[in-house]
This record gives C-alpha cells, structure tokens and sequence, in this order.
C-alpha cells in the first residue's frame, strides 16, 4: 500500500478522519475488503501472491483525546509455491492484532497473532499491554499496520495440497515425481531412461533441478 501516491477507495477506508470522531463516539468499526492487486502490491517481493481479496476488521475504541485502541484481524488467501514442488499451494492465513496508537508516540512494533492452515506456531497478543504505535495531526493512517501483517502472514514453507505425499522434483533433471508413474524409491523414470527426454550430462550444474523447475513455473504463469 502507498502511503504517498492517491489512496484507493479501500486504502481510504484506512485512513480514519479522528476529527470526524472524537468527542462523537467511543468507538469505531471497520470492515474493508482489499482487491486482490492491493495485496499482490504489498507481497511484492515474496514468492507468494493473493489468490481472493483480502478482509480487514478493526475496531477502534478511544482511550481519551489522544489515545486509541485497534484490534482486530486481517484475513487472506495466499498463492505459495510448495516447498518440494513449486506447484501453487492455497494458504488462508489470518493475523489478528491489538495496537495502542499513541499521539506523538514512537512505533514499538506490532502486535500479532498469526495463523494458517499449514502452521502450527502462534505469536499470542498480550491484550492487557498492547505494543505501542504513533500518528500525528488528526489523521489514523492504517495502512501501514495492515501492510504490515499481510507481510508477516506468509508462512515460511508450505506443502501443496499432496501434503507429505508430494515427492518433489527430481534433483538430476528437475521433473515432477508428482506426475510420473515412477514411484519415489525408484527414482526419476527420465534419469533411467525409461522416458524419451535424455537425461543430463553429468557435468551440468547440480543447480539445474531448480533452474528448471522455476522455468516451467513462469512459463505457466505467462500462459495464464
């Protein structure tokens, strides 16, 4: 999200007018929903890219005329390449977080707690001493907290929908074990022989299994 260039109608939703609330109401709720091109713009970067828009809900509760309280979640559904097969893995991941946004405060972090179907680890929001974020003037510019938990949410490794069954790719010639009749312990059908494709010589480069298991993903992802 550009916090410079004219906002997008769901990046304007992010940007809470205080003057417009204070003194009017104790507390404000937000649900935003982010185009899939907003959260491929914030994963830029990464191997991972959105697969449906993004959810934002926050609520804000005001502390007094300087002090606010966020919590709320983001929610998406990520593209990641699987970690044996480069094939697309589909992670929904949400990040749920509590802020403290401060007048005049330095940032001291974000508060998360992160999940997805393929992670078992959670980060826990200590909600009785929330981490501590600053704004100025009378604008509450969200957006960078919502960048920033899209970021942290893409998980580290993740496994295509084979799971542990996925064999990867071949080390040798960068095959797919996945959609070869050869089982794993036997190795590469195309290695062997048994396939017309000729092996490689064994001078190539030991790093050819990945160039080109790469190759054919942007491949697919220029045919689509």
């Amino acid at each position: 999200m550009s916090t410079e260039a004219t906002p997008t109608p769901a990046e304007s939703a992010l940007l809470v007018d205080l003057n417009l609330l204070s003194g009017t109401v104790s507390s404000h709720h937000l649900e935003v929903d982010l185009p899939k091109a907003e959260v491929d713009a914030i994963l830029d970067g990464t191997d991972a890219k959105a697969a449906a828009p993004g959810r934002v809900r926050l609520d804000l509760q005001f502390l007094g005329d300087t002090s606010i309280l966020v919590r709320g979640a983001v929610k998406v559904r990520l593209e990641v390449p699987c970690a044996r097969c480069l094939e697309p893995a589909d992670v929904p991941c949400v990040a749920e977080l509590c802020v403290q946004a401060v007048k005049g405060a330095g940032a001291a972090g974000v508060g998360a707690r992160r999940s997805s179907d393929d992670e078992d680890e959670e980060v826990e929001v200590d909600l009785d001493a929330p981490d501590v974020v600053g704004y100025s003037g009378h604008i509450l510019d969200l957006r960078p907290l919502v960048a920033e938990q899209i970021a942290m949410a893409v998980p580290m490794r993740v496994l295509c929908a084979r799971g542990e069954d996925c064999r990867g790719l071949c080390q040798a010639c960068g095959a797919n074990l996945n959609d070869l009749s050869s089982s794993a312990s036997a190795g590469c059908p195309l290695c062997r022989g048994e396939a017309t494709t000729p092996a490689p010589a064994p001078e190539e480069n030991a790093n050819q299994a990945w160039k080109a298991a790469l190759q054919a993903l942007r491949d697919r992802e220029g045919d689509s």
